[in-house]
């Protein structure tokens, strides 16, 4: 065992989803983000996002939840560098979150510099529950991290058939659209 991290309260589900592979506060290490869609913040289950430091005595960086939101860190992923800005980059998904109607779900992309919103994506049809998973693959071959994003209850090919969506990082700037 090299360290462990654990929750700060009960249901906190701390660990529900983990990523890793991008050095998020710059100090030349990748870092660990965890997810902990249970936490309890302004609302019941608002979830959130924190990203540890494997190189600093694997201390807390920084800690993200939305006020008045519902999972955050369902899902987690980390990029290399979705902004060009020269900082690893991470994203969480809320498949629950109601994203203009009924569970469409929705995935935020924050950014390693600021800890700031890059963009966010919500799915396109109620129950989707999209941002149930992110991954950070190079699916075009250029260096860059594309975005995966899977959206298990939407009807494609019939009643939770499901779609997994493939977004492509251009020069820096997520292609979501």
């Amino acid at each position: 065992l090299i360290h462990e991290w654990e929750g700060l309260q009960g249901g906190e589900h701390l660990g529900w989803a983990v990523a890793g592979d991008a050095d998020i506060n710059g100090d030349g290490s990748d870092d660990v983000v965890v997810g902990a869609p249970g936490y309890d913040s302004a609302t019941t289950d608002a979830g959130r996002a924190r990203v540890y430091s494997v190189k600093s005595a694997y201390g807390l960086i920084w800690s993200l939840t939305e006020v008045s939101s519902v999972g955050v860190g369902t899902s987690v992923a980390a990029f290399k560098d979705l902004n060009a800005d020269g900082f690893g980059d991470l994203a969480y998904g809320q498949p629950d979150h109601p994203g203009g109607g009924t569970e469409r779900g929705r995935v935020s992309f924050i950014s390693g510099q600021t800890a700031s919103m890059l963009s966010a994506k919500t799915g396109a049809a109620d129950f989707d529950h999209y941002g149930a998973a992110i991954a950070s693959l190079d699916i075009t071959g250029d260096g860059k991290s594309d975005v995966l994003v899977g959206a298990p209850d939407a009807d494609a090919n019939g009643s939770s058939s499901g779609t997994v969506y493939a977004y492509f990082n251009l020069a820096g700037a997520l292609n979501l659209f």
